[in-house]
């Protein structure tokens, strides 16, 4: 499982890997191949949003004593002790959330389906997705995490009829 590391002060995401280890503890360590280790580059307006949560975030922890200045701190935290959120707190959480707005239920890991679908509904090419989502096989992005969008199946009839001159 990927976890991010924020570093605010350049627009920029570093990924790490979380992992399980003794008595389920969650470790960060370095990602398994050489592909995954990568910085991602985030948008100005997501850069601000991650901003505005880590102000809030640290005026809430300190209502509990703890200091989150640290630039390694973890973006989701539990308040009262400042501990990282395990995945299955997050998933629970989006279960609530499709439950109420009647959603199709999603994991986290699912906006990564997602992510890659829209990079590619964007425009970007094939190898700019692989390299965004630190795949070293070609195929895994393919056959694993593109999926049709309904905007790129309502397309496709316009776009071969454009090229054959229809």
């Amino acid at each position: 499982m990927e976890m991010i590391l924020i570093l605010l002060n350049k627009p920029y995401l570093l990924i790490k890997t979380c992992a399980r280890g003794a008595n389920y503890k969650m470790v960060i360590q370095e990602p398994k191949t050489k592909s995954s280790h990568r910085t991602m580059s985030i948008d100005d307006k997501t850069a601000n949003v991650l901003k505005s949560w880590r102000t809030h975030q640290r005026v809430e922890s300190l209502k509990y004593g703890h200091n989150t200045s640290d630039k390694y701190q973890y973006v989701f935290t539990t308040v009262r002790d400042n501990k990282q959120l395990y995945p299955e707190h997050c998933n629970k959480a989006l279960n609530l959330i499709c439950e109420k707005h009647n959603f199709k239920r999603i994991k986290v890991h699912g906006f990564r389906h997602t992510h890659c679908s829209l990079l590619f509904e964007a425009g970007l090419s094939i190898q700019e997705v692989q390299d965004r989502l630190g795949h070293g096989d070609i195929k895994t992005t393919m056959d694993i995490y593109a999926h049709v969008t309904e905007k790129q199946r309502d397309q496709v009839a316009d776009k071969f009829a454009k090229y054959i001159n229809f």
